[in-house]
């Protein structure tokens, strides 16, 4: 989830204080502004705004920032926070490399439940994909639906997604794939399908439910109906 300066700040934070201790919040600051714009010395007969006056507007997203940091520690959030010394196209990169290779990580590092999802005009199947020695340990999908919109044809069954490891963890880079319902590759510890995990697509699919590429174990009983599973390697 996104949330951009004091505009959610009323609608997320309390979810994130009070709500399930679940997540992990990233806080993005920029450390010099292009521009510095001023608060303007207004409305002076407003006592309580004339801490304001003179300052500018970069020091009080500043200190909003000070502010909501504080209150996830108070409410023991697990927070980080990143700072970029200027907005370019450099900086941003780096950003953009630092996160992906996050999210890769977190595949590795901790237990993984997907639950209680409907996907509907689904376009991308769920991709669940490590890298080459970094695997994904332990997934979970439970009560799972994913309706396919888009019909794959006889030679999409025949892809093999490239590694494309530089460009990873984003789905779009992998273009078409074999499978309509879930993709797993590189999956080390038990993949499971619990609880009633449903998929369909359009009567012309001719791809596969489900594939299953270089996952060392998974259990397959809370898979509902007769979709083709695929587990590649074996016949």
């Amino acid at each position: 989830m996104k949330a951009l300066g004091a505009t959610d700040q009323h609608s997320q934070i309390q979810l994130y204080r009070e709500g399930p201790n679940d997540k992990i919040i990233t806080m993005l600051e920029v450390k010099r502004f292009e521009k510095t714009m001023r608060i303007p010395d207004a409305l002076a007969s407003v006592e309580p705004l004339a801490y304001l006056r003179g300052s500018s507007m970069n020091k009080l997203m500043a200190a909003e920032l000070r502010g909501t940091m504080d209150a996830l520690k108070i409410s023991n959030r697990p927070v980080c926070r990143i700072t970029l010394p200027r907005v370019n196209a450099n900086t941003v990169a780096q950003l953009l490399y630092l996160l992906e290779v996050e999210t890769a990580m977190a595949g590795r590092l901790y237990n993984i439940t997907l639950k209680d999802i409907t996907v509907e005009d689904c376009q991308i199947p769920g991709m669940i994909m490590g890298i080459p020695g970094f695997p994904v340990e332990n997934v979970t999908i439970e009560n799972v639906s994913i309706v396919s919109s888009v019909a794959g044809t006889e030679s999409d069954r025949d892809i093999i997604p490239d590694e494309r490891n530089l460009e990873y963890p984003d789905a779009v880079y992998f273009g078409t794939m074999p499978a309509y319902g879930v993709y797993a590759r590189h999956v080390t510890g038990p993949l499971k399908f619990f609880g009633e995990v449903t998929f369909a697509s359009t009567p012309d699919e001719k791809r596969a439910a489900v594939i299953l590429d270089d996952v060392a174990e998974y259990d397959l009983a809370g898979i509902a109906g007769d979709p083709e599973i695929i587990v590649v390697g074996q016949e």
